[in-house]
């Protein structure tokens, strides 16, 4: 029952993380994802069965120390943005940013309801405010994963999103051609850098316990 929930929460992180990109394009006047209709936490519209369920699920069930996924992208028109170049950057950045935001709550839920274990509970409730404070504390732990993860710059992670906007236009050409080989690279640098995710998922974990706990 907690891995489902934790599974669960984990999905919405994905959801909410695109969510984002389409409001802040929006806001930006790119009315494509309201459109057609992305602008819902709904999940049905956004769930793409691999990179929302299949991917995190064999991550999760495996134990692996970096646990991702992806939903739909939303689709975003640039050319319909105010200040198209500036934008795109602040609409990258939208999805990390929301799981930061998404994390912070999810603490702030958690120490909420850790100050009611030191009052008189029954037991039923003491046993239900603990299987909820266990799933916030993964919820957090990847969302905070999720931000730091899509904030790597390889296509088509945020982060590359980001970079490109720094980086002068014939360089930009050569990056671009790099996307379609984004998951690939991913999972290879996944691989040889093993060992620095490792030493950022023990710091999350580390933040989440002095912050949560």
């Amino acid at each position: 029952m907690i891995n489902i929930l934790i599974f669960i929460t984990l999905i919405f992180s994905i959801i909410i993380h695109e969510v984002a990109h389409g409001y802040v394009a929006f806001f930006f006047g790119d009315t494509t994802a309201k459109r057609s209709g992305r602008l819902t936490l709904n999940p049905l519209k956004h769930i793409d069965p691999v990179g929302t369920i299949i991917l995190p699920l064999l991550l999760r069930l495996s134990n692996s120390p970096v646990v991702f996924g992806w939903a739909k992208p939303v689709p975003v028109n640039t050319m319909n943005m105010r200040n198209p170049k500036t934008s795109m950057v602040l609409v990258a950045a939208a999805g990390p940013l929301s799981n930061i935001i998404q994390g912070l709550f999810l603490i702030l839920i958690g120490r909420v309801l850790l100050m009611t274990i030191n009052y008189q509970v029954p037991t039923i409730a003491s046993s239900i405010i603990a299987v909820a404070i266990t799933v916030l504390g993964w919820g957090v732990f990847y969302n905070f994963l999720l931000a730091f993860f899509n904030l790597i710059p390889i296509p088509p992670l945020d982060g590359s999103r980001i970079l490109r906007f720094f980086m002068p236009s014939r360089l930009q050409v050569l990056f671009d051609k790099l996307e379609p080989y984004g998951i690939l690279l991913i999972f290879i640098v996944l691989y040889f850098f093993r060992d620095a995710f490792d030493y950022v998922y023990k710091l999350i974990i580390y933040v989440i316990g002095n912050l949560m706990y």
